[in-house]
């Protein structure tokens, strides 16, 4: 197989604060898992994955604003 993959399950968002090691931290400890993008060659940027259920995808992003928002940038 060659050239770009059709999709993905996962996305790579930049963090405003740019510190993706604390801010996985931080989530993990809100209950939510994230991958910090420099595991991925990605510095100040999270991987978030998209293989679940709706309801839980939306619970994730309300616990990620409500983790992050208090991060200064």
């Amino acid at each position: 197989m060659t050239g770009q993959p059709d999709g993905a399950f996962s996305l790579l968002p930049r963090l405003a604060a740019g510190d993706d090691l604390a801010a996985a931290d931080t989530l993990l400890e809100a209950g939510c898992a994230t991958v910090p993008g420099s595991a991925f060659g990605a510095p100040g940027h999270l991987r978030l994955s998209f293989a679940t259920d709706i309801a839980t995808l939306e619970e994730g992003c309300r616990v990620i604003v409500a983790a992050l928002d208090g991060v200064p940038a």
